[in-house]
């Protein structure tokens, strides 16, 4: 998705190239905390939605 942030693929690619040949690529396998915690949040959020619209209706 580089290719959308720079005008060409091309620079994208040496751009890249560039940055990443002295670097240890890492890939790391499982949740994310940021999105385990945004999921939780939202979660968080959707039932307290829920308990003010059913005492809405009480």
């Amino acid at each position: 998705q580089w290719n959308e942030v720079f005008a060409d693929v091309t620079i994208a690619s040496a751009i890249l190239d560039r940055v990443l040949h002295h670097c240890t690529v890492i890939n790391i396998k499982g949740e994310s905390y940021r999105l385990k915690e945004r999921k939780e949040f939202m979660r968080q959020k959707q039932q307290i939605v829920n308990t003010l619209f059913e005492q809405g209706n009480a």
